[in-house]
């Protein structure tokens, strides 16, 4: 008797379609000054991790959901804002390039990401505990970028720092909380919401 296939989920904030377009924009700016560094994420994936949950046994889906829905629950709600745009990696050695986001009023967004945690380790179910960085990734750095390429995305990411005018865009309310499957495919991610539980309820 084969074992049921394993879910690949993540906890996460959804983004509005204004954010997705402007975040793409930024994208093809980097892009443009940086040409053939990074893989971009398609806008229509963006989102703001909260936990990465991994491969799941579909036995542990209910547990989880009722973790997440406590959560949502007893968080209030916040509203995000977006910043400027950073990178994760060494000036030769860039892995992520990404866009900050802050939280308003500052700690709710951490305060939620904490009790979705604690409510998975009361459920007993496993997850990637590592320390929580706000932001929401554009892109990641091909395999076969040269360092060369590296300094060059590093200095436009610093220059449009203070350049992209994200900030400007009007801060977003968070109301949900989305349980998200993840297929891996050859031409890239599928991500199904399986759960949207409402902030505050």
């Amino acid at each position: 008797m084969t074992e049921p296939r394993r879910l690949r989920l993540f906890v996460a904030i959804e983004l509005p379609d204004a954010w997705r377009q402007a975040l793409a924009t930024e994208a093809r700016a980097l892009e443009a000054a940086a040409p053939g560094f990074g893989r971009w994420v398609d806008p229509a994936l963006m989102h703001v991790t909260l936990v990465f949950l991994g491969g799941q046994d579909p036995g542990s889906l209910h547990a989880i959901e009722e973790a997440i829905d406590a959560a949502a629950a007893e968080s209030a709600l916040f509203a995000l804002r977006l910043t400027a745009p950073g990178s994760f990696g060494g000036r030769r050695s860039l892995r992520v390039m990404w866009v900050g986001i802050e939280d308003q009023p500052a700690g709710a967004l951490g305060r939620l990401q904490q009790s979705v945690a604690t409510h998975l380790r009361q459920a007993n179910v496993a997850f990637d505990d590592s320390r929580f960085r706000a932001h929401i990734t554009l892109g990641r750095a091909r395999k076969d970028a040269s360092p060369a390429q590296s300094e060059a995305m590093h200095s436009v990411i610093a220059r449009r720092s203070t350049q992209s005018g994200l900030a400007k865009l009007e801060p977003f309310d968070c109301t949900e909380v989305t349980l998200m499957r993840s297929d891996l495919r050859p031409t890239g991610p599928i991500y199904t919401p399986l759960l949207q539980s409402r902030i505050g309820e």
